[in-house]
C-alpha cells in the first residue's frame, strides 16, 4: 500500500482494536513568519488557532459567538510555542509552531454546546483520474507531477487521514475509468476494501481552455448516500484543494452530529480469547473521544459487556467503532435500536 500522505502525524495503533487512522497533531499549527515581535506573534497565534478550529468543529459553528470568543483571546489556549526553521541555508523559512491545549479548548467548546470532531477519523482513499485532450483517461499520479504531494498537504491541513491507491493490475481489474465516471458506488467500495477503508473520494479532472481545470467529484461511504459535485478553477492546486475541502466538510458534518448529549449505551464484545483481550478493549474504549465514562458489566468466556456514557449516544459510538479494523458489528442494526450494541473482535 502507498503510505499515508499527511504532515500531521498519523498514529496507526497496533492494538487489537486499532481504528483506520488516528490523527496526532490536531492541536498544532505551523505558520511562516516575517517578524518575532509581540504584536506579530499575537496575530500569528490567532491565525494558528483559526486553522486548528477548522479541523475540530462543524463549518456552521465557525462563525459562532463561542468561536469568535476563542479567537479574541487565543493566548489563553496556548500550551507552548517556539520558533524554528523549515529548510536549510539562505532559503530557510522562519516558522512559528504553536501547540494548543486540547483539554482547555475542547472543554470550552463543549461547555457552549459545540461538538468536537475527535482524533478517530475515517481514512480517505482518493481515486483521481485525468483526461487528456484526446479524451484518454489515466491516473493523475502518473500524468500530473506533484498531485500526491498537493493532496497530502491539503488533507493534512484539515487533519484528514489520506491514502492513495497503487493503480496496479489488481486495482485496474477492480475499478475502471467508467466506474469512476458513472459513480458506480458498489464497484468503488469493493475496490477500496483492499485498502481497508470504506470512505472514498473519486475525482475526474479535465483540462479546458488555457490552464483552467474542471473536476467531477464523488464521495462514497458505507453509512451515507453517495454525494457528487462539480468544480472549475484556473489552477490545478485550487481544484485539488476544493475537492479535499468539500470532502472534509461533508465528512466532518457526518461524523459530528449536532446533538452530543451524553447517553448510556450498552456494548457487548464477543470473540475474546483471554481477560487480557478484554482489558485491552476496555482501555481502547476509554480513550475514544466521545466516551465520558466506562463501566464493566460482566466478563466471561469469550465475551465482555460494558456500559458507556457517550457524547451523542448510540449513533456516535457506532460511527466511531465502525472505524476499527478489528471490531465488526453483529447486530445488523442500521438505524435506531435500543438493545445492546454487539461487536465481534477479530484478531
Amino acid at each position: 500500500m502507498r503510505p499515508f500522505l499527511a504532515c500531521l502525524a498519523l498514529a496507526v495503533l497496533s492494538g487489537p482494536t486499532a481504528p483506520a487512522a488516528e490523527i496526532e497533531g490536531l492541536y498544532r499549527s505551523e505558520t511562516a513568519v516575517r517578524s518575532r515581535d509581540e504584536a506579530a506573534r499575537a496575530e500569528d497565534i490567532r491565525a494558528a488557532l483559526g486553522r486548528v478550529l477548522k479541523r475540530l468543529v462543524r463549518p456552521d459553528d465557525l462563525d459562532s459567538a463561542t468561536v469568535r470568543g476563542l479567537l479574541a483571546k487565543p493566548q489563553d489556549y496556548v500550551r507552548e510555542f517556539d520558533y524554528t526553521l523549515r529548510g536549510e541555508g539562505p532559503l530557510a523559512t522562519p516558522i512559528l509552531r504553536v501547540d494548543f491545549d486540547p483539554a482547555r479548548l475542547d472543554g470550552e467548546l463543549r461547555r457552549h454546546g459545540i461538538p468536537v470532531w475527535g482524533a478517530e477519523r475515517p481514512e480517505l482513499l482518493v481515486w483521481l483520474a485525468v483526461r487528456d485532450k484526446q479524451g484518454v483517461w489515466s491516473s493523475a499520479a502518473e500524468t500530473l507531477t506533484g498531485t500526491d504531494r498537493l493532496l497530502g498537504g491539503f488533507a493534512a491541513e484539515r487533519g484528514l487521514p489520506l491514502s492513495l491507491p497503487l493503480w496496479d493490475l489488481p486495482d485496474q481489474q477492480a475499478l475502471s475509468w467508467t466506474d469512476i465516471d458513472t459513480g458506480n458506488a458498489e464497484r468503488i467500495r469493493l475496490a477500496a476494501q483492499r485498502y481497508e477503508t470504506d470512505t472514498v473520494l473519486t475525482g475526474r479532472l479535465t483540462p479546458v481552455a488555457g490552464t483552467t481545470w474542471e473536476a467531477e467529484w464523488g464521495l462514497y461511504s458505507a453509512s451515507h448516500a453517495p454525494e457528487r459535485w462539480h468544480g472549475k478553477t484556473a489552477e490545478l492546486a485550487d481544484i485539488l484543494a476544493g475537492g479535499i475541502e468539500t470532502a472534509y466538510a461533508r465528512l466532518l458534518t457526518q461524523g459530528v452530529p449536532r446533538d452530543t448529549t451524553p447517553a448510556g449505551v450498552e456494548l457487548h464484545i464477543t470473540g475474546l480469547e483471554s481477560l487480557d483481550d478484554a482489558n485491552q478493549i476496555a482501555a481502547y474504549l476509554e480513550k475514544l473521544s466521545p466516551v465520558n465514562r466506562l463501566d464493566w458489566l460482566s466478563v466471561g468466556t469469550g465475551e465482555a459487556a460494558f456500559k458507556l456514557v457517550v457524547r451523542g449516544g448510540r449513533q456516535v459510538l457506532r460511527q466511531t467503532l465502525n472505524l476499527s479494523h478489528r471490531l465488526k458489528p453483529l447486530d445488523g442494526e442500521t438505524t435506531g435500536g435500543t438493545g445492546p450494541l454487539i461487536y465481534r473482535w477479530t484478531p
